[in-house]
């Protein structure tokens, strides 16, 4: 009996991590801020508050250089800052759903040569 309610919890545990990844996990990609962004205005639901943000169309690259086109919103109020490297955490169904600063020595090289091309 013990040996099945060990195996059942590692199967539990297993599926709850499994179901993480796939929904909020992701792959680094990295790219460099290059304009201020398209200003947008979305509506908050609760209050129908309208709120200004700044969306973003940028190419980035994996760190083995691989490139993609990607959509994201800065979601702080305000620009982001012109030729920062921000790194983007990119899952395969949600999109970007989350980004990050990242000084140019924290980029991958493979990924910062093909930025600077």
């Amino acid at each position: 009996m013990k040996k099945i309610m060990a195996i059942l919890s590692v199967l539990i545990i297993g599926a709850v991590f499994g179901f993480y990844y796939y929904y909020y996990g992701g792959s680094a990609y990295y790219t460099e801020i290059t304009d201020s962004g398209k200003e947008i205005q979305l509506i908050v639901d609760q209050t129908k508050e309208e709120i200004k943000d700044y969306q973003y169309s940028q190419i980035a690259f994996n760190e083995q250089g691989d490139e993609r086109s990607l959509e994201f919103n800065g979601a702080i109020g305000r620009p982001l800052k012109l030729n920062a490297y921000i790194k983007l955490k990119v899952n395969r169904i949600k999109g970007v759903v989350s980004w990050e600063e990242v000084t140019k020595d924290q980029v991958p090289k493979e990924a910062l040569s093909r930025l600077n091309n």
